[in-house]
């Protein structure tokens, strides 16, 4: 039997995950990957991307644990799965193989056996734990003490951070930048427009709104701060056209959504704004 770890794939897994929420270090990579950030959802989709290329069965639970299980045909499905991985959050400032490397390490265990023709008795789980550092919500093992039943679903999405922000109220709403630095009209850097989506179970998001539409091929905008008062508004601070310093306030259930088929954003148009001025929201500029 002929069982061998592509080392070439398995770090173009670790290097592209680095990208996320990466850090000018003074040696070496480095990377700053928060619970709720836009580096962790760009994290979380790759994996999912990298697990449905692998043809496992992805579910992702009510704190967002993520899980993968492999079930070959010589395997028996109603067996107890062998699981293995890790976590995708970071510490700030952290290094790139802590949590990442235990995730992509149990993925390529599980593609080597694939290429070698190896059917496990069991079926595999490749899992990948929510707020494993602890950086935002509890003291660490977050995800891990729901999976294992130390800590109930209701506890966990219950949690606070410093600003009083609840886990539950951490997965409803996201401000982020969909544009590519080839898509025509998107600045230099590819920071063209910013979009919020919502979603319910931090899962599946719809489209709100688009906050600033670009006007010339050099206006960028900032990447934006986020944070969620215990009122349950959503303050966005963002630089506008490199120039001035905007300050918007949402509220989340206030906003009309329209459904992401395959996570495409919609074309919203000019209405977007208006219908974001209308819900109630306030805007400031200094």
């Amino acid at each position: 039997m002929d069982l061998t770890v592509d080392a070439d794939r398995l770090r173009d897994d670790i290097e592209a995950t680095a990208a996320f929420g990466d850090i000018d270090a003074d040696e070496g990579h480095g990377r700053t990957v928060l619970v709720g950030s836009e580096a962790n959802r760009r994290a979380r989709e790759y994996l999912l991307d990298r697990m449905d290329a692998a043809d496992l069965d992805v579910t992702v639970d009510a704190v967002g644990n993520i899980a993968g299980t492999w079930t070959p045909d010589g395997a028996d499905p109603d067996a107890a799965p062998v699981a293995a991985g890790s976590h995708l959050d970071s510490v700030p400032e952290g290094g790139i193989f802590d949590g990442p490397l235990g995730v992509y390490a149990a993925l390529e265990a599980v593609r080597a056996m694939q290429d070698a023709g190896v059917s496990p008795d069991r079926p595999v789980t490749v899992v990948s734990f929510t707020e494993e550092e602890g950086q935002r919500f509890a003291d660490g093992l977050l995800g891990s003490s729901v999976a294992v039943g130390e800590r109930s679903v209701e506890e966990a999405l219950a949690l606070t951070n410093d600003d009083g922000v609840t886990l539950a109220d951490g997965r409803r709403l996201l401000v982020y930048n969909h544009s590519t630095r080839t898509q025509p009209g998107m600045g230099r850097k590819g920071r063209g427009v910013l979009n919020v989506a919502v979603s319910e179970d931090g899962t599946d998001w719809e489209a709100a709104l688009v906050l600033e539409h670009l006007d010339g091929e050099d206006k960028q905008f900032s990447y934006p701060a986020v944070v969620q008062t215990r009122d349950g508004l959503v303050h966005v601070t963002y630089t506008w056209h490199r120039e001035r310093i905007k300050h918007v306030v949402l509220d989340p259930d206030r906003l009309t959504t329209t459904p992401m088929p395959h996570g495409t954003w919609p074309h919203l148009g000019e209405h977007s704004i208006q219908a974001f001025k209308r819900r109630g929201t306030d805007e400031t500029g200094t």
